[in-house]
Formats: C-alpha cells, sequence, structure tokens
C-alpha cells in the first residue's frame, strides 16, 4: 500500500491536544503526504456533546481532520455489556463513516483499551494494530481482531499478540524533523548545567520520591520540565488522579527553585527548548510503568537533540551506549548515577557520543518509520 492520496482513519486513546504522541505524528506525516486523515477521539465521557453527536472539524494541518463523538447509550456499557457496547459501536463506526462521506482506504488503530474496535469497520478495509503500551489484559489483545498487520514499538509487547494470526512488525518510536533538525542553542551563562524533562507529571507511574529526591540532592542544577501537570487539562491518556499525593508533589515542584515548570508546550515549542538543555532525566517507576520500561516516545526526541539522557531502565536501549540507565527495576541507584554523569558532563556529552545519538535519531524519523510501514504492508 502506497500512503499518496489515501483516506485514512486514525483511532487513539489520546485526542487531539496540544501534547503530540506517535500517532498525532504520524497524522501528520500522512497529510505531508496528500493523505485525507480523520483523527478518531474516543467518545465524549465528559457530556461536552449531545448524545449521539458527531462532529468533524478542520485542525490546523490541512488535510488533517478531528472526529469528536458521543454515543447514545452511556459510555460504562463497555464495562458492563461489551457484547452489547460491540453491537452499538458497529452502528456508531458505520454512522461515522458515513458522515466522513468516502471511501475509506485504511483503518490505523492505537486503541489497546478496545474503545473503538477495529473488528466493527467493514472487512475490506485494510487495518493497522499499533499497542504502543503495554497490553491491559484480554481486553487489550481482543483489540487486535481484525488486524491485517500489526506494530510495536517493543518485541515484548509484539510477544503479547502471538496468539493473533496477522504479521507483527517490530520498529522503534519515530520522530518528527524540527527535533533533528541543528539548531544553534543559547549558550549557558556559566552558572549551573540545565537538565531537561518533558512528558506528562500527573502520570501515577511517575518514580515521584526518585525525581523529588534527585531535584534536593542537585541545589544547583536547574531542571526544567515541559508538559502537562494538571490531570484535568491533558489530552494524554492515564493523565493521572487529581489526589492529595499529586497535588503535593507538583505543588512542591512548583516551590523548589531550581525546578521550572513550563506546562505543555506544542512539539515545535519544545524541540527548541530541548536544544538549550546539557543533559536530559527520566524517571519511571517500570513496575507501574504502562509501558513496563519497553520503550518510551520521548527517548527518540532526546537521542535527536543528542545530549546526554540518564534514566530508568529502557529495555529498548539496553545493551547500547545511546542511554545512561540503571539496570534494576527500581530506581534506588538512579540518584547516584544521575551524580556520576552530571559529574563528568563533558566525557558523556564528547562530541563523538552526541554525535552517534543525532544519527540514531536522524534514522527514525516519521517519515523513514511510515516509508518502512508501507513497505510491510
Amino acid at each position: 500500500m502506497v500512503f499518496d492520496n489515501q483516506t485514512i482513519v486514525i483511532i487513539s486513546q489520546q485526542p487531539m491536544g496540544e501534547m503530540f504522541l506517535s500517532k498525532h505524528h504520524y497524522a501528520i506525516e500522512l497529510v505531508s503526504r496528500g493523505n485525507r486523515v480523520y483523527f478518531l477521539n474516543p467518545p465524549d465521557q465528559k457530556q461536552v456533546l449531545s448524545p449521539g453527536t458527531i462532529h468533524i472539524s478542520s485542525t490546523r494541518y490541512d488535510g488533517l481532520f478531528q472526529i469528536d463523538h458521543r454515543l447514545w447509550i452511556p459510555f460504562a456499557t463497555k464495562f458492563h455489556a461489551k457484547g452489547l457496547y460491540d453491537v452499538y459501536m458497529k452502528w456508531q463506526v458505520r454512522r461515522i463513516l458515513n458522515r466522513i462521506g468516502t471511501s475509506v482506504d485504511l483503518i490505523w488503530s492505537f486503541d489497546i483499551s478496545d474503545t473503538i474496535p477495529l473488528r466493527c469497520f467493514p472487512e475490506e478495509i485494510k487495518k493497522i494494530f499499533m499497542p504502543v503500551d503495554w497490553p491491559y489484559g484480554p481486553i487489550s489483545i481482543n483489540a487486535a481482531k481484525a488486524a491485517d498487520h500489526i506494530f510495536s514499538i517493543s518485541p515484548e509487547i509484539l510477544n503479547c499478540y502471538a496468539e493473533r494470526s496477522a504479521p507483527k512488525h517490530y520498529l522503534h518510536h519515530g520522530v518528527h524533523p524540527v527535533f533533528t533538525e541543528p539548531l544553534e542553542a543559547k549558550p549557558s551563562n556559566g552558572h549551573f548545567i540545565r537538565v531537561g524533562l518533558s512528558g506528562n507529571f500527573a502520570r501515577p507511574d511517575l518514580d515521584r520520591n526518585t525525581l523529588m529526591h534527585i531535584f534536593r540532592g542537585n541545589p544547583s542544577i536547574q531542571f526544567e520540565c515541559w508538559g502537562n501537570y494538571a490531570a484535568k487539562n491533558s489530552n494524554m491518556g492515564d493523565a493521572g488522579d487529581a489526589d492529595a499525593e499529586l497535588d503535593a508533589f507538583i505543588q512542591t515542584l512548583m516551590q523548589l527553585s531550581n525546578v521550572v515548570m513550563h506546562g505543555p508546550v506544542s512539539f515545535q515549542e519544545l524541540a527548541v527548548a530541548l536544544k538549550n538543555m546539557d543533559a536530559f532525566l527520566i524517571g519511571y517507576d517500570v513496575r507501574k510503568d504502562q509501558s513496563r520500561g519497553t520503550n518510551y516516545h520521548k527517548v527518540m526526541e532526546y537521542l535527536s537533540i543528542g545530549k546526554v539522557i540518564i534514566s530508568n531502565r529502557i529495555q529498548a536501549y539496553q545493551n547500547t551506549d545511546l542511554v545512561e540507565m540503571v539496570e534494576e527495576e527500581h530506581n534506588q541507584q538512579l540518584p547516584i548515577l544521575f551524580q556520576t554523569v552530571i559529574q563528568q558532563l563533558d566525557r558523556y556529552n564528547h562530541p563523538n557520543l552526541v554525535e552517534k545519538r543525532r544519527k540514531f535519531g536522524a534514522e527514525h524519523t516519521y517519515a523513514r518509520q511510515l516509508d518502512l510501514i508501507e513497505s510491510l504492508i
């Protein structure tokens, strides 16, 4: 299948919003090739829309449209009567396709929650299933039913779908070229080292205790954080719980003099900001992590910048010198590793290492990843 002049529907648990993940970037890359792409958001659960509404709107990208919709039935039916819910969704899908008003060539689903099942779409439409997080259980495995191809950023995740007969393909996360383009960074004022973090700081799998230990234990280092830190304002799935523990964590971060919370920004702004960092820090609790420490989208962005990455264990980068990581599932050694790297920053940011990281990132732009996917389907 050639990605050119096609009508494509992307299904995602994470709706269109300020923060972009792989599904949003793939949508942009697809429209850049002359495709017409409809980004199908999950059903409206906040009752913003009237029951039964299907609303298609333009986005700031030519050829990319956003579909918002609300079910006639309670969304909770999905959890209490899945068979009935699936029957309803087949009708809902037919309504959505009718609203699109033209034949659809490809359905590309990132939805491991099986909220908008691939099997509810007509058999004749080609279907890709792309799980980028660890499956929830049987419901996530069922989500791959009817898929013609299964792609994932982790062999471990692909292994979970062994019972599905569709061809399975492993490929790394992609990166938008804005991260790989050279940009003259602003010179440091010489008084502090800048360490960047990006993502959703309201996520419950963030290792808050370890990160706080690192922030407080390194008062001369400036930690700059980009991304959502309020669960209610995020377009990311698993946004986090608005609980007392999260509130206390965020309030403490806001009060620390060496931590800057920038909030969510566009990926273009993020790319510019990250290029001014001296190092990057990742700190998830692998035991709670939604991807089980297999791989993270942000790593490819950091690698494309080239500066050293200090992280919890990431399976996709073990036995490489691309990421400095702890080997255990726990992060007890992460504060020690952080200080070790920072104390030898010139060594870890040697031009040869910076260039190796940048080259790896440049080899995995979304354009290149899409070329690979195109060759396999």
